[in-house]
């Protein structure tokens, strides 16, 4: 028994009274809070245990008491969760009056004087808060005799089991700190390191700051494209671990990059292991093996042998199954043991060999998702925690992109209903055995009941909103969060109290309780609605009717709902139909999401009940349970939310689930475990671009402490070239899908000359053509081919196969793959950074980028959306402190605020609508992007030449006289940003280059368009 579970039992013991383990641990909580001193109402009491609370609150908490927080953070984190506490919070007070040592008294939380029983509970407390351990070592059995896979009593293996014991991590590291002087001598490390080393150019290295630069809490170093990042990250690595003898652990944003520094250090003789997952290692295994040109090269390849880990379990068992049996395997009693092949298995080698590793590699999806399983790691960490316990430095490369890795991680999607890898295609899986059984009861029968019911219902709002032409022009792959939807819907309408069965009511008061039903995780219960919700809730559930009747039995139920309730359409709505649709696009996502959450509630115990363990529904298991404790949480609460896609007349629904503020596991990262007095890693960020002050996506929220200097970034020139149609210019950006395609068109046909004198002049290299989505490359491609260019499309991987396309992970291997054609179409997002296109001299391939389509920030897009907030926490917890006084008001006031400016950001749209700051923000995305990919065009010091099609860069000359300005051209907006920040050495460096080619292009466009003189050829 874990020594969390003996401490609690002692506790029960002393407190017989208490039926339930949640009335004690509420009452632990209650505790905690009152000897902190936070007069709250009981019941925000939630909101002591989140992460927002010490930078909201005015209380000097001890440490003592910020250990206490961590603890119930990490044994009770769904604590910090509203809908929880309140629920163990009403069950503890309406029990047990005379028992419980708190209650509430005019909503805050008091001693109770009714307590008449004696134990001195308070120091009880106090001793089991100290007591619980912060890292718990619990070693799983080893194997012995007989061993069973879980569920399938059929197979028996017998054998000996060994007596060595199993080398495992250990729980704390102390830290050493690296230091690294301004007098370094690197060319001498270079000269160790041997081999291509002892030929890279020396390191230039500027620490801002002094002449020595500690490499504890976090850390940032920039450099330019070509300055030495990579040869600074090996040589560090190099000294660190061989004279320093640090642990280190580095995380690269591809596994592609992972491999290749593990072969590089390899060859330095530092003992590093790539730390990937089974899924990724298999995939990544597929796609080498497809580009190795032969038998000798597979022969021969280290990262073949390191991809290739072979279970001998189930060799042995003669299990052909797909999953590995290590986390299924039970003895004779059914407690989980060790294989007894772990020690030689191949699966796991990479997984022992953690434990003498110097260097740990891993991506930024690994740290999020995954975790060491016993019998290496016995303390249950996430992979998150143990490289803060086990490692001395964590190097960040490309750190702004790891960043939004960290984001998008904790900012999840999920397909609902689509053909593949879909939340609805797993459950089916699990149907199907259902329907199997011979007997189906209880929870069995709910579920096979409640999937029929969901695939009736997704039939149904298939064949109504296929028809709904507005609502597929307004929502289609857009955003939707049911409580927005629910608000406009309201909006939309006009409304008064009425009498309904006697009682005073209204249409408002509807619709609150009946989206109420979407409330939590798993909604509320039947018995907590009212009757008309009941009626409403019937009728939607239960479609049993054939052809069109069931669309216009909806209509006409729902009209007839409005009319009950004296509901008409707002003065202000011009357009009724899609106010009707909309209002029948929420009274179906309303069941919708109830039926979901009920499947996913249902499935993990039908699960366990058809296979023997339990597995859960991704989507929904949010944060690796290991890893809550240490994330911070969503600043407005966890949001779930979903998006439409209406396709070949079908409709996809993707799910949206927001849990955690990404960014602050990087930041943070040195100082995750600090209440417990453990000092974390030095956290070193590389990166070229993650110094860019006001954008919300790239910035790095930390000062430079150094920046790096190399070979000069070769000359861009930069040219605006709108495209003439009629008396106007061709755009792209902000225009709908069909206006797009035939625009791309349009500019293929007129941009076909200055593409062919292009190709004609050397210096030009071959070139890129960058437009907005992989569609959009093909068609592109289509028209270029048809103008009969040597053309090729990226496309995503996986995609079929098609003429004249290269596969995303293939884009570095273009010039072979394509025999080295002229062309390459392809979206910005995936080019932006990477990839390097080299020729056999080791020069960029690609000389030339065309612009189709001006970057923008995709509406709908909502991890890109919540970043924006992400980006403000700091401000608006500032404004919030200053507003209010007291910590409960400040804390409310930070999530309705953070929540607003939610809203406010999902409703940007066009560049002449936006605000200062949103502006701001705006410029940074699309010049950051537009940056990165000029870089694939710049390597070996090679100049770049760079077009810019479409005519929303700059919409002011689409109005005669408009004056040019950041609020009228993005040009101009890339200008004058930069120009702010010239004057800071940091960003001076990074943007010099950049910015003069901007300012160039923008006094010629003005030139030539604004003075209306001819253009130059």
């Amino acid at each position: 028994m874990s020594r969390y579970r003996e401490l609690y039992k002692e506790l029960k013991e002393v407190l017989p009274f208490y039926k339930r383990t949640s009335q004690i641990a509420i009452e632990v909580c209650l505790y905690v809070i009152h000897s902190i001193g936070e007069d709250i109402e009981a019941k925000e009491g939630w909101s002591v245990f989140n992460k927002y609370y010490l930078r909201l609150s005015e209380k000097r908490v001890t440490a003592e008491h910020q250990r206490w927080l961590y603890m119930v953070r990490k044994y009770w984190h769904s604590y910090g969760s509203r809908f929880y506490w309140n629920r163990d919070l009403d069950d503890y007070m309406t029990h047990m009056e005379r028992e419980r040592i708190f209650t509430i008294e005019e909503g805050h939380i008091r001693i109770n004087p009714s307590c008449q029983v004696s134990v001195e509970r308070f120091l009880l407390f106090r001793n089991f808060l100290n007591s619980l351990p912060d890292e718990e070592e619990i070693k799983k059995e080893v194997y012995c005799e007989k061993i069973f896979y879980r569920n399938q009593e059929a197979f028996e293996l017998n054998v000996e089991s060994s007596s060595d014991e199993l080398a495992t991590l250990p729980a704390y590291r102390e830290k050493k700190i690296y230091t690294i002087r301004q007098d370094k001598d690197w060319n001498m490390i270079l000269a160790e390191m041997g081999g291509i080393f002892s030929h890279r150019p020396s390191i230039q290295l500027e620490i801002l700051d002094g002449d020595e630069l500690k490499l504890d809490g976090l850390r940032h170093v920039v450099g330019t494209l070509g300055s030495g990042k990579s040869t600074l990250k090996q040589a560090l690595i190099y000294d660190a671990v061989k004279n320093e003898h640090l642990k280190i652990a580095v995380v690269e944003n591809s596994i592609s990059k992972l491999l290749e520094l593990w072969m590089l250090l390899k060859q330095c003789g530092i003992r590093a292991i790539p730390f990937i997952s089974t899924s990724s290692e298999e995939i990544y295994l597929r796609e080498y093996l497809a580009a190795c040109r032969g038998i000798r090269e597979i022969k021969n390849s280290d990262e073949i042998a390191i991809l290739s880990g072979n279970c001998i379990l189930k060799a042995v068992a003669g299990d052909e199954t797909e999953k590995y049996p290590c986390n299924r395997l039970l003895n004779e009693q059914s407690v989980p043991v060790v294989c007894p092949f772990f020690g030689a298995c191949g699966h796991q080698f990479r997984i022992r060999e953690l434990i003498d590793a110097d260097v740990i590699l891993i991506t930024p999806q690994a740290i999020a998702r995954s975790k060491v399983a016993k019998p290496i790691d016995n303390y249950n960490r996430s992979m998150y925690e143990l490289l803060y316990d086990l490692m001395e430095l964590i190097i960040v490369d490309e750190a702004d992109d790891i960043q939004q890795d960290f984001e998008r991680s904790l900012m999840v999607t999920e397909h609902i209903n689509r053909e593949q890898e879909s939340i609805l295609v797993e459950i089916e899986k699990l149907y199907k055995k259902v329907e199997g059984c011979s007997v189906i009861k209880n929870d069995l029968y709910n579920f096979k009941q409640d999937f029929e019911r969901m695939k009736s219902h997704l039939t149904l709002m298939e064949r109504i909103f296929i028809k709904y032409h507005d609502i597929i022009e307004h929502y289609n792959n857009k955003n939707i969060l049911i409580n927005v939807l629910r608000d406009k819907v309201l909006k939309g309408f006009s409304y008064e109290k009425v009498l309904i069965d006697g009682k005073e009511t209204s249409f408002e008061k509807l619709l609150l309780e009946y989206v109420k039903l979407t409330d939590g995780m798993y909604g509320i219960t039947e018995e907590q609605l009212g009757n008309e919700i009941k009626t409403m809730l019937d009728f939607l559930f239960d479609f049993h009717w054939t052809g069109s009747y069931a669309e216009k039995k909806i209509e006409e139920n729902s009209l007839a709902l409005l009319k009950r309730y004296g509901v008409t359409y707002a003065p202000d709505i011009k357009n009724k139909e899609l106010q009707f649709q909309r209002y029948i696009l929420l009274m179906l996502l309303v069941p919708f999401d109830v039926m979901l959450k009920r499947l996913v509630r249902l499935y993990s115990s039908v699960y366990f009940e058809m296979e023997g363990y339990s597995k859960s529904v991704r989507m929904f298991a949010g944060i690796r349970e290991q890893m809550r404790h240490l994330v911070t949480e969503p600043c407005f609460g966890m949001l779930l939310g979903y998006k439409l896609e209406f396709k070949d007349h079908l409709l996809y629904i993707d799910a949206l689930r927001y849990v955690g503020v990404g960014r602050e596991m990087l930041l943070n990262w040195s100082g995750a475990k600090e209440e417990l007095g453990k000092k974390g890693p030095g956290i070193l960020c590389l990166s070229g671009t993650s110094l860019a002050p006001k954008s919300a996506h790239y910035h790095i929220a930390k000062k430079p402490d150094a920046i790096l200097y190399g070979k000069p970034e070769g000359k861009i020139y930069m040219k605006f070239k709108p495209l003439a149609d009629g008396k106007s210019y061709i755009r792209i950006s902000g225009t709908n899908e069909r206006q797009r395609k035939e625009n791309l068109k349009k500019m293929i046909d007129k941009l076909a000359d200055t593409l062919r004198a292009c190709l004609s002049k050397s210096q030009y290299r071959k070139i890129m053509i960058i437009c907005g989505s992989y569609q959009e490359a093909e068609a592109v491609c289509a028209k270029l081919r048809y103008h009969n260019f040597n053309a090729y499309f990226v496309n995503e991987d996986g995609a079929e196969k098609k003429n004249y396309m290269v596969y995303r992970k293939d884009i570095e291997r273009f010039p072979v793959l394509s025999n080295y054609a002229d062309i390459l179409v392809v979206p910005l997002i995936v080019i932006s950074r990477g990839f390097n296109i080299l020729d056999e001299d080791g020069n960029s391939y690609f000389g030339t980028e065309f612009y189709l389509a001006r970057p923008y920030m995709v509406p709908g897009n909502y991890a890109n959306e919540i970043q924006m907030i992400h980006y403000q926490l700091d401000k608006i917890i500032d404004a919030v402190k200053k507003e209010n006084k007291d910590y409960q008001n400040r804390m409310l006031a930070f999530r309705k605020a953070c929540f607003a400016k939610f809203i406010h950001v999902t409703n940007i749209t066009y560049w002449k609508s936006l605000n200062e700051e949103d502006r701001e923000i705006m410029t940074w995305f699309i010049l950051i992007q537009m940056k990165q990919a000029i870089g694939r065009l710049q390597r070996n010091g090679n100049e770049s030449f760079v077009f810019l099609c479409d005519s929303a860069f700059c919409d002011g000359l689409q109005k005669q006289g408009t004056e040019l300005s950041p609020s009228t051209s993005t040009i101009h907006s890339m200008e004058f940003l930069l120009e702010s920040i010239m004057e800071d050495k940091a960003t001076k460096i990074l943007y010099q280059n950049f910015y003069e080619a901007i300012c160039e292009m923008n006094r010629e466009a003005e030139r030539i368009y604004c003075n209306l003189q001819e253009e130059d050829e």
